[in-house]
């Protein structure tokens, strides 16, 4: 069992493993950054050293409630969000990346 503590909005859950905070939404390593965001939390933010952007939606959240999933209009500053043509590219490059097989030789 371990515990992982997002770096973005500090809650903190409980996990099996990595794999199973992994296929929950969390970022957290081995996956994606060094760094542990929850599955609210984009890691964009802390990543590219703007974590201060995040802290409104924080402060939305401590009077709304925490949303039950991620989403661009609860998750992600207007500012920040993105054109449903982005998403759209995004969702179609995503498609084609994680389609198998992978033949990639690792030396």
């Amino acid at each position: 069992m371990i515990t992982l503590t997002c770096e973005c909005c500090n809650i903190s859950e409980d996990f099996i493993d990595l794999e199973k905070a992994f296929d929950k939404g969390w970022d957290a390593p081995p996956h994606f950054t060094g760094y542990i965001c929850c599955n609210l939390c984009p890691a964009a933010f802390i990543t590219m050293g703007q974590k201060y952007k995040h802290i409104p939606i924080h402060e939305k959240w401590d009077k709304e409630g925490r949303p039950l999933e991620f989403s661009q209009e609860t998750c992600v500053p207007l500012e920040d969000q993105a054109s449903e043509e982005e998403m759209n590219k995004l969702q179609k490059f995503l498609e084609g990346f994680m389609e198998e097989p992978w033949d990639v030789e690792v030396k």
